[in-house]
């Protein structure tokens, strides 16, 4: 639901935006906020109980991560809230991923607990507005 508000607030506020889900019943949510859903040909569906995604195997979840390095590379801003119940938040965004954003853009999670957001400059993330992006 953190991710539907993020986007549809980004929209509002004339961004474009793309985002990406490992359950595929999430791209009808997504294009209907006017975002670009990102398919991954490196991991398949991962719909799980409940609505949550279920647990990626450390081969997915890594392949998860080279692929959306790419997509991260070309963002101003990046906004995470994955979470799996009941387990820690997996790491989507890398230290690699990171340092490849251009100087000045912005990570901020909400469900991430592994380190603190950091801009790619080493600043304090804040959310994005027209003003700090």
């Amino acid at each position: 639901m953190a991710g539907l508000q993020a986007i549809g607030t980004a929209r509002r506020l004339g961004a474009v935006v793309s985002a990406y889900d490992v359950r595929p019943e999430t791209k009808g949510e997504v294009e209907s906020l006017g975002a670009a859903f990102i398919e991954l040909a490196s991991v398949g569906p991962a719909s799980g109980e409940g609505g949550y995604a279920r647990v990626l195997t450390e081969e997915e979840r890594q392949s998860q991560q080279d692929e959306l390095a790419s997509h991260i590379a070309r963002q101003d801003v990046v906004i995470t809230t994955a979470q799996v119940p009941g387990r820690r938040p997996p790491l989507l965004v890398s230290a690699d991923a990171l340092k490849s954003m251009a100087p000045g853009s912005v990570w901020w999670t909400w469900a991430q607990v592994p380190s603190a957001a950091t801009s790619r400059d080493r600043s304090p993330a804040r959310p994005w507005s027209p003003r700090t992006a």
